[in-house]
């Protein structure tokens, strides 16, 4: 698998604009995207079994991310993947790093501010990752 652009979203409007920034780098950088999305599997208040849980937030993601595709193939496809997974977005994202051929990571505002889930400061972690981050504001 060739190298790819790290996109973690959560179906925001600045999730989105950011996948859409990392899939025309993608292209100008000939490189792939992995859409990756993350959720918690211990919801409180939630009175549905577990594992029922967990089918219906990854087919709703599954749902929603096709609506997503059709940006990956404008005038050149681009090849892309979607992963969901269980578990902070800070986790989910070094375990991508460590795993696969990531060469960027592209993040909006607003996930910038979810990536504060283990009580560090955001850029304390960014700044850990051995690839260079790209964080779109609302201005782009």
């Amino acid at each position: 698998m060739e190298e790819k652009i790290l996109c973690p979203i959560d179906f925001s409007e600045s999730s989105i604009k950011a996948l859409k920034y990392a899939i025309k780098l993608a292209k100008k950088e000939h490189l792939g995207v992995t859409v990756l999305f993350s959720y918690r599997l211990i919801q409180p208040g939630r009175g549905e079994e577990i594992l029922s849980f967990r089918d219906k937030m990854e087919e709703a993601a599954r749902e929603r991310f096709d609506v997503l595709e059709k940006f990956f193939d404008n005038g050149v496809k681009t090849d892309h993947e979607f992963l969901v997974e269980i578990g902070f977005f800070s986790d989910c994202i070094a375990r991508q790093v460590r795993n696969k051929k990531v060469r960027k990571i592209v993040i909006d505002n607003h996930m910038h501010e979810i990536i504060n889930d283990l009580n560090q400061p955001p850029e304390s972690f960014l700044n850990s990752l051995p690839v260079p981050v790209i964080v779109i504001g609302d201005e782009e």
